[in-house]
């Protein structure tokens, strides 16, 4: 344990670069990581109690790395088809360890045997950072990139590229659920453990047995209903390639980059899962044999836990103290830093350090991901499993959205995100469901409150406070 505020550190590492702030139910043995951009470092900071994470890094250098590639990919220093390479060989090997370790009883395995595990699944991250790329691509980063005297152009094709060619994920794991089903697979709850997993932990496996058995129950209908996802999708590409068909060469490169972000964006959560899904499954047999209770194994650092039972026993007090409230302070060498304070004192300090002191809470701006204008009354939800008392028509004000916010975003009147780009979640969800969605307006968590009522003008791209 460090004695000095980690806080502070993190602020000295930073400097004046401002910060992006993901406020989420993020288990710690997920994200406390951290990379190189370059030369430059990428910390990240979270400060965790319980479910509840705010985790911080360097927006200036994390945004960077969309205009970058966009970049590289407009003066043909990076194709298309290069790029999708690259990500499907980080889809190819998450593939293979997901696989393997599903056909092993990993409790059998002895403590080298789970490290070499984690050896590969660390790998995979240094993989899954090199497309972080494509996570906040958005107008204004292709208009810096192309220059403002394309912007009439850029106009012409924005609307039509960003809109989703592709069946999401809900839909994926819909299909995939169905094969576990037809085939009577005997391992298929494990087999279908990624599908359940998030960024705060697995669902039970009675949780997911009930839901193969829902799908089971109600086969002939899933059937159809992915049948006609995958139909709507094949006759939404053949337009967008007959629309694509009559743009200019330049417009036509614009339009190809925008539809692969998005795509791969999307795509990318099936490998993600499956990694992550490995980790809770290791992190759980490691902190069982250190004799660390199971509610406290998603505190543990993913590279502590990297380094095996033996040293989970040596940390098993500082790492069942972490709940009450701690923070995380990752560096790229994969070193880490950990520091038990207050939680409260902690986000009070960091509210005032990154909230912006001229911000007028009753009105926030941010980009326009799906178009509409309602007014409701405000849910800002971290944890999607924790009940708020959400009924239909609720404002949905959350830092990012994730697969567990669909049955949430169903219901919602409209959503409001703190962080985004066109190939964030909210925005292909909200696309498709058809609601009105703001997204990027970077502090609506801290700004907005339970039962306020807003107007979410996603035609303009403003939140207003109404009372």
């Amino acid at each position: 344990l460090m004695a000095h505020k980690l806080l502070e550190k993190f602020k000295e590492m930073i400097g004046a670069d401002p910060v992006t702030i993901i406020h989420a139910s993020i288990a710690p043995l997920f994200m406390t990581v951290a990379w190189k951009q370059g030369e430059s470092p990428m910390p990240s900071l979270s400060i965790v109690k319980g479910r509840e994470n705010y985790l911080s890094i360097n927006e200036k250098r994390y945004f960077a790395t969309s205009t970058d590639m966009f970049r590289r990919y407009y003066e043909g220093k990076a194709s298309i088809e290069e790029l999708k390479d690259k990500y499907r060989q980080y889809e190819k090997n998450a593939q293979a360890l997901y696989d393997e370790v599903t056909d092993k009883d990993l409790s059998a395995l002895s403590d080298a045997e789970l490290k070499a595990y984690m050896e590969r699944i660390d790998d995979l991250y240094t993989e899954l950072i090199a497309t972080i790329y494509i996570e906040t691509i958005d107008y204004d980063k292709i208009l810096s990139v192309i220059g403002p005297e394309h912007r009439e152009e850029l106009d012409v094709v924005w609307e039509k590229a960003t809109q989703p060619t592709f069946v999401s994920f809900d839909g994926r794991y819909l299909r995939d659920m169905i094969d576990l089903v037809s085939s009577e697979q005997t391992d298929a709850v494990r087999k279908a453990r990624f599908m359940f997993t998030d960024y705060s932990w697995t669902k039970s496996g009675d949780e997911i047995e009930a839901a193969l058995a829902g799908v089971r129950d109600n086969l002939e209908e899933k059937e159809r209903e992915v049948e006609q996802l995958y139909a709507e999708a094949r006759a939404k590409k053949e337009a967008f390639t007959a629309w694509e068909d009559t743009l200019s060469p330049h417009a036509r490169r614009i339009a190809a980059y925008t539809q692969m972000v998005m795509y791969m964006r999307d795509a990318r959560k099936d490998p993600i899962a499956q990694m992550l899904a490995v980790l809770v499954e290791i992190a759980t047999i490691m902190a069982k044999r250190a004799g660390i209770a199971l509610r406290h194994a998603p505190f543990i650092q993913f590279h502590e836990c990297a380094k095996g039972v033996e040293h989970l026993k040596q940390m098993k007090d500082h790492i069942e103290a972490r709940e009450q409230g701690c923070l995380y302070l990752a560096h790229p060498d994969k070193t880490y830093e950990i520091e038990h304070r207050d939680f409260e004192e902690a986000l009070a300090e960091f509210n005032e350090w990154t909230m912006p002191r001229a911000h007028e809470p009753s009105e926030l701006r941010g980009q326009i991901a799906c178009r509409g204008c309602v007014r409701g009354i405000v849910r800002v939800i971290s944890d999607p499993h924790a009940d708020k008392g959400f009924i239909d028509g609720d404002i949905l004000v959350t830092s990012m959205t994730r697969t567990e916010f669909v049955p949430i975003m169903k219901r919602a009147g409209a959503v409001v995100t703190n962080e985004g780009g066109i190939t964030c979640h909210a925005a292909i969800v909200s696309r498709e469901l058809g609601i009105p969605c703001v997204i990027g307006t970077k502090h609506a968590t801290r700004s907005l409150r339970d039962g306020d009522l807003v107007e979410v003008d996603a035609d303009n791209g403003i939140v207003t406070k109404l009372s």
